[in-house]
């Protein structure tokens, strides 16, 4: 029986992409899907990020693929949480929410138990429809209390998702 050798984790996140990109060209509406981005390179998850906070199709599409990239991604979307941008930061959350790996849940930890003072600390761009009107964002003193819950929450949810995920993980 040959023992196995133990790769570091970029190793195997990248032979992971690759084996994803693989199942990408194999399935043919991944493959479309796909080939409605314009990404710089296919095999790095930070080209997918740039449509990941667009409310658009492209958006979508960004979201899917790498939902199903998974572990890959990992490293990119942890980056991405410390984004100013609302929409990028939720759904790279959520994400991360779907990886049961250990750099993931101590980033989901770690934005679970944020104080409101670090929370503000951050950099936030609040996002205005044309009227003007501050669509997602706080807008008051009383909306970043409601924000920061509403991140803490989306971060636990992501949190419980990725360790169970992880224990199963175990199981197998």
């Amino acid at each position: 029986m040959r023992k196995k050798k133990k790769r570091k984790t970029g190793e195997r996140d990248k032979l992971l992409m690759e084996k994803r990109l693989r199942q990408i060209e194999d399935d043919s509406l991944l493959k479309w899907l796909k080939s409605m981005l314009d990404l710089e390179d296919e095999k790095d998850p930070n080209s997918y990020m740039k449509y990941l906070a667009q409310v658009t199709q492209k958006g979508d599409v960004a979201f899917k693929l790498l939902e199903f990239i998974g572990t890959p991604a990992a490293d990119a979307l942890i980056q991405v949480m410390k984004s100013s941008h609302p929409i990028l930061r939720q759904r790279a959350i959520f994400l991360l929410g779907k990886i049961g790996d250990k750099r993931v849940i101590e980033a989901l930890k770690k934005a679970s138990n944020i104080s409101l003072d670090d929370f503000m600390a951050m950099k936030h761009s609040p996002i205005f429809i044309p009227d003007g009107t501050v669509l997602m964002g706080p807008k008051s003193e009383k909306d970043w209390r409601e924000y920061w819950e509403e991140y803490r929450r989306l971060a636990k949810d992501a949190l419980q998702s990725a360790l169970k995920l992880m224990e199963e993980g175990k199981k197998e």
